[in-house]
């Protein structure tokens, strides 16, 4: 069983609508199997041909099998009817119990990769200096056996992270993928969120200038899928090279106040490097939420005007 298949089998009220599940999938193949025979009903038509050809009279319920015959499609259909409306419940009750469920399902991935981490930190203690399977065969067999096992290492992370993004998109609900923001109330795309915060739990600490990097990408770039990785091997050991990454798996809320920390030591960057340039600062996102929150409260005109042009792209005050 996968990772992800096992966690969600322990959430509360995950196992009982599965195996309500099963049962009702079991039966609607058994009525699938009944309505290819619905309208043979041969035990009838043995009854009355054996009675015609032996010159006697038909048999005295032949009206009542004929009419039950006759009805039997309409009663599969009424009974395929309720067997679809209550799979679809039960489909309805699971996912709720995996979206309550969720949050604590991420902390369980979280011990996984902690799990993860100990093993393989422990094998590059045999690959210092190896980049290749020939280079590990010939340091011996501790490096040889410790770059084979780097493989199975690596699919084992990018399965966590892959169970990361569907418990994470689960908890957000299915129609909507987006989080709520705890300081601002701004709603951010949890894919932005989790390629920002989702792997590194400090990465705006060592990159305050990660804003400039995004926006220096096409854009088509600046929001991927979160967590697909070309080398998976490669960015594993990178990450696990630098001792000043903090790799996690953050629930939602962890998350969103991770990110809105990460807006403000990216403003706060910015803001050093305006003062060192003697530069009037753009306005940061923190900055126009703020501005938006004057608006809302009906502040001054002063500001309100003050507040229009920044929005509508005079950033630069005179």
């Amino acid at each position: 069983m996968r990772l992800l298949e096992k966690i969600t089998a322990a959430m509360p009220g995950v196992r009982e609508a599965e195996t309500g599940l099963a049962i009702i999938k079991e039966h609607l193949a058994d009525l699938a199997a009944r309505t290819k025979r619905r309208n043979l009903d041969t035990a009838l038509l043995t009854d009355i041909t054996a009675a015609a050809c032996a010159g006697g009279p038909l048999p005295d319920d032949l009206g009542r099998r004929a009419h039950e015959n006759a009805n039997h499609g309409e009663i599969l259909k009424a009974e395929e009817s309720v067997l679809v409306w209550a799979q679809a419940a039960l489909e309805n009750r699971r996912e709720l119990a995996v979206q309550d469920g969720a949050d604590d399902g991420l902390d369980t991935l979280h011990d996984h990769l902690g799990e993860l981490i100990d093993e393989a930190r422990t094998l590059l203690t045999h690959l210092d200096g190896i980049h290749s399977a020939q280079d590990a065969i010939t340091s011996g067999p501790a490096a040889a056996s410790a770059w084979a096992s780097l493989g199975p290492l690596a699919e084992r992370y990018q399965e966590i992270r892959d169970a990361q993004v569907t418990l994470s998109q689960k908890r957000c609900g299915t129609d909507t993928q987006w989080i709520e923001l705890p300081a601002s109330g701004q709603q951010v795309s949890l894919r932005s969120v989790l390629n920002l915060v989702g792997e590194i739990a400090n990465y705006a600490e060592l990159h305050p200038d990660w804003r400039r990097t995004i926006q220096d990408l096409p854009k088509d770039k600046r929001d991927p899928q979160p967590f697909v990785f070309t080398d998976p091997i490669g960015h594993l050991r990178s990450l696990l090279a630098n001792p000043a990454v903090e790799l996690w798996v953050p629930t939602i809320g962890q998350a969103a106040e991770k990110y809105e920390r990460a807006r403000v030591i990216a403003a706060e960057h910015q803001a050093a490097i305006d003062k060192r340039e003697d530069r009037k600062p753009y306005p940061t996102p923190i900055m126009l939420d703020n501005l938006a929150s004057q608006i809302r409260a009906h502040r001054t005109s002063a500001e309100l005007q003050r507040a229009a042009r920044i929005m509508n792209g005079g950033h630069r005050e005179k």
